[in-house]
C-alpha cells in the first residue's frame, strides 16, 4: 500500500514520509535518536559500576587500619571496629558526596537520550541538593559538587520548560563545561585518592604478612607458606581493584571526549559524521565496561 499524500499549498500531494522528514529538519536539532541513545545507555550502564568503586574507597581505609591494629600486638581488638570507623569516617562522607554527584552526571547523560528521542526529562530536584555545608570540604570536592549542581540547574530548567529533541543543542551547550569539571573531578579521586589507599591497603598488608611469616619461618614453615600464599592473594585482590577502577577512570574519559565532541557540533547534529562519532563513542564505552572485571 503507498504512504498516505497529503496536498501542499498548491494542490500537489507529497508523500506523508517526505513531510515527517521535513519537519525533523525544521525541528532544528534532529540528531539520529539511536546514535545518542545509545551512547546515554552505553554511559548508563558503565555507570552502574561507581558505586561499588566509590564505596570501597571508605572500605580500602578500614582494611588498611585493621592490619595497621592488628599488627600490633598490644592494640585492644575489642575496639577495632570502633577504632577504624572512626579513622575512616570522613571518607564515608567523601563517598556519599562523589556518588551523589556521579548521579547527577548520569542523570543528564541518560536526559540526552531522552531529548534526543523528542522525550520528556523528568528530574527530581532533591537529586542536585548538596546542602549548605559547602564550606567544610575541600576546595577540590567543592569544585566537582559545584560542577554537579550546575548540571542539575540545566536538567531542572529541561525538565520544567519540557524541552524536547529541538532544545537537545542547547543543554549540551549549557552543561559541557560542568560536564568537562565533573568527569575530570571524579577522575581525579579514582586515579590519585583511592590510588593512595590502595597503595597504603597494600603497605600495610604486606608489612603485616611479612612480619608474622618472619615470626614462625624457622619453627613452623608450613604456617609461614600458609600466610605467604595468603598474602599474594590479598595482593592480586588489591591489584585487581585498581585495574577495574583505571578501566572505569577510561569510561568517565570517554563520556566526557563524547559529550565534548557534541559540544562541538551542537549546531550540526543532524549529520552522518556526528551520528558516526556518536555511535563510535558508544561502542568504545561499552567494550570497556565489558572488560570491568567483578573485584569488589
Amino acid at each position: 500500500m503507498s504512504p498516505s499524500p497529503v496536498a501542499d499549498s498548491f494542490g500537489a500531494r507529497i508523500p506523508i514520509r517526505i513531510v515527517l522528514v521535513l519537519a525533523c529538519l525544521l525541528a532544528a536539532g534532529c540528531t539520529d535518536p539511536p546514535a545518542v541513545k545509545r551512547f546515554a545507555a552505553a554511559s548508563a550502564s558503565a555507570g552502574d559500576r561507581f558505586p561499588e568503586i566509590s564505596k570501597d574507597i571508605k572500605e580500602s581505609c578500614a582494611r588498611r587500619e585493621e592490619y595497621r591494629l592488628v599488627g600490633r600486638w598490644d592494640a585492644d581488638l575489642d575496639s577495632l571496629e570502633r577504632v577504624t570507623a572512626g579513622t575512616c569516617a570522613p571518607y564515608g562522607r567523601t563517598v556519599s558526596r562523589l556518588n551523589k554527584s556521579h548521579a547527577v552526571l548520569m542523570e543528564y547523560i541518560k536526559a540526552l537520550g531522552s531529548l534526543s528521542a523528542g522525550e520528556l526529562v523528568s528530574y527530581d530536584k532533591a537529586l542536585g541538593d548538596f546542602g549548605d555545608a559547602l564550606g567544610d570540604i575541600a576546595p577540590d570536592e567543592a569544585k566537582h559538587i559545584a560542577a554537579a549542581e550546575g548540571i542539575s540547574s540545566v536538567l531542572a530548567e529541561a525538565a520544567a520548560g519540557k524541552w524536547r529533541r529541538k532544545e537537545l543543542g542547547t543543554a549540551i551547550g549549557n552543561a559541557n563545561a560542568d560536564v568537562q569539571t565533573l568527569a575530570g573531578a571524579l577522575c581525579e579521586s579514582i586515579e590519585k585518592d583511592y590510588a593512595r589507599l590502595l597503595d597504603a591497603e597494600s603497605e600495610a598488608a604486606r608489612k603485616f604478612y611479612m612480619s608474622v611469616i618472619r615470626e614462625h619461618r624457622a619453627d613452623e614453615p608450613l604456617t609461614a607458606i600458609l600466610l605467604y600464599d595468603r598474602w599474594i592473594g590479598e595482593k592480586k585482590k588489591i591489584d585487581a581493584r585498581r585495574e577495574t577502577a583505571r578501566g572505569y577512570v577510561k569510561v568517565l574519559k570517554k563520556i566526557a571526549r563524547g559529550h565534548q565532541d557534541l559540544y562541538d557540533h551542537r549546531d550540526d547534529l543532524t549529520s552522518k559524521d556526528v551520528r558516526k562519532l556518536v555511535l563510535e563513542h558508544a561502542a568504545a564505552i561499552e567494550d570497556l565496561t565489558a572488560g570491568l572485571a567483578r573485584v569488589f
